[in-house]
């Protein structure tokens, strides 16, 4: 979870089980999704990337394969996690492609996705929060705002999991939320921009977000509520999307 499904989703050969447990729940302590995840989904189907960074929500192998397109991770059973391990270690000396190849007699079916079943009410409510890759959000792209529009739409939507998701975003920190839409719109954006805009770069804009936004009350008082005291009870400031101000916000993110 978190730094570790981050880290992780950069590796050239990526396995999981049906035991995994992945999730990016930064915004619940006053963060952000970093670690370079929204390089990783940044190609994801419509709005599904920011919608996963947003939500927090556990992802299944099904799931990331559905955000990842073609570079998602294999899905090998537990119960064949030993002999996979095995053929691995019978390659030496041995490239990426080897041991994704080894795997392959392994692999087995993740199942389906719920993020890709539930792919046309997450488009109908969160779709304009990420255009095509490669496409900017124009000028006056208000993150804040834009997701207040998101979330009226997902009140009106009569399902478990729009419930579902509508009770996560109510609980997470405002500026923190925001400040992800707006990220990973840039991110998104700059497939455009070829290396201008690779994981190291991504990288590297987070070091600087990551510094401002650990500084914020809102960091110390989402590690209190959750960590802490574990009350789940936190006093966000300010308290709700409409009160994050858009140009504070954009004084955290660098161009």
């Amino acid at each position: 979870m978190g730094f570790g499904l981050g880290l992780a989703l950069h590796a050239d050969v990526q396995v999981l089980t049906e035991n995994a447990n992945c999730a990016m729940p930064e915004n619940l302590i006053g963060l952000w999704p970093d670690v370079g995840f929204a390089a990783a989904v940044a190609e994801a189907p419509g709005s599904a990337g920011v919608f996963a960074a947003l939500t927090g929500r556990r992802l299944t192998a099904a799931d990331l394969a559905y955000l990842r397109p073609g570079a998602g991770p294999a899905f090998v059973p537990r119960a064949r996690l030993a002999d996979a391990d095995a053929a691995l270690e019978a390659l030496a000396p041995f490239t990426a492609a080897d041991c994704r190849a080894a795997l392959g007699a392994f692999v087995g079916d993740p199942g389906a996705s719920e993020l890709e079943a539930h792919a046309a009410d997450i488009e109908q409510c969160f779709g304009n929060l990420a255009l095509p890759p490669g496409e900017p959000h124009p000028a006056g792209f208000a993150p804040a705002r834009e997701l207040e529009r998101s979330l009226r739409r997902a009140r009106d939507v009569p399902t478990e999991f729009m419930r579902d998701t509508v009770e996560r975003l109510d609980q997470q920190c405002p500026f923190s939320l925001a400040a992800t839409v707006a990220h990973f719109a840039w991110a998104r954006a700059g497939r455009r921009e070829g290396e201008a805009f690779s994981v190291r770069a991504i990288l590297e804009r987070e070091g600087w977000l990551a510094r401002l936004l650990a500084g914020r009350p809102d960091f110390s008082e989402g590690v209190r509520a959750l960590l802490v005291d574990k009350d789940r009870d936190p006093r966000w400031d300010p308290a709700s999307l409409g009160e994050v101000d858009e140009g504070r916000l954009a004084e955290f993110l660098p161009r």
